[in-house]
């Protein structure tokens, strides 16, 4: 994508909206919803242009899109009383570079909205899991899948791609510092996703 023009693009992108209205429609396209998908043509291509501009400075490469996390192998949260949380979902992409000695591996996941998050402290995860207006709830997917991956593929550099933003590294910060491995995290981000899960299982807690 880097090297493709932005006309061409431009072209591509127009090219696969129009054939996306018939079939979203069956074909009765009322004027809302020329609006609405003139709204998504303009989206989708600022969304290619952050990937172009991305992709020509970026070292990683994309290896999987839309991966089910099953493919890894089944994930299961241990929780307190001994039962066991299968958990699923599917990761937007996994990026990977190589550095001629270590497979650096990047977890994206696609955001349509809210702005981009981070951590204050990389020893203080308690903000994931306390209720509260400014929690910085996007962080907890990402952070999900990036453990699923840590058995098989270490470093393992969790990002967030919000699409209504222009960013040029899309990987979390942590204190201020992007944060190129989610290992030293892990271990406590498990911790507390078992308490919040037992808490949210366990019937005498108000929910």
């Amino acid at each position: 994508i880097a090297e493709v023009s932005e006309e061409r693009l431009a072209a591509l992108n127009r090219a696969a909206c129009e054939k996306t209205v018939p079939e979203a429609t069956g074909g009765a396209v009322s004027p809302r919803m020329k609006m609405l998908f003139s709204k998504y043509e303009r989206n989708s291509m600022k969304m290619l242009m952050s990937l172009k501009k991305e992709f020509s400075f970026s070292l990683f490469r994309p290896v999987f899109f839309e991966k089910d996390i099953a493919e890894t192998g089944k994930y299961t949260l241990p929780l307190p009383d001994g039962t066991k949380l299968v958990v699923g979902g599917v990761i937007d992409r996994v990026d990977v570079w190589n550095d001629g000695e270590t497979d650096w591996v990047r977890v994206i996941d696609y955001k349509t909205g809210g702005k981009p998050e981070s951590l204050k402290a990389a020893d203080d995860l308690a903000p994931l899991f306390t209720p509260a207006t400014n929690r910085p709830h996007y962080l907890l997917q990402t952070f999900l899948y990036s453990n699923v991956l840590l058995p098989s593929a270490k470093p393992v550099a969790p990002a967030l791609y919000f699409l209504n933003h222009k960013i040029e590294n899309p990987l979390i910060t942590v204190a201020k510092k992007p944060l190129n491995d989610f290992t030293p995290l892990a271990a406590a981000y498990t911790e507390g996703l078992q308490r919040v899960v037992a808490e949210i299982l366990n019937p005498d807690v108000p929910f």
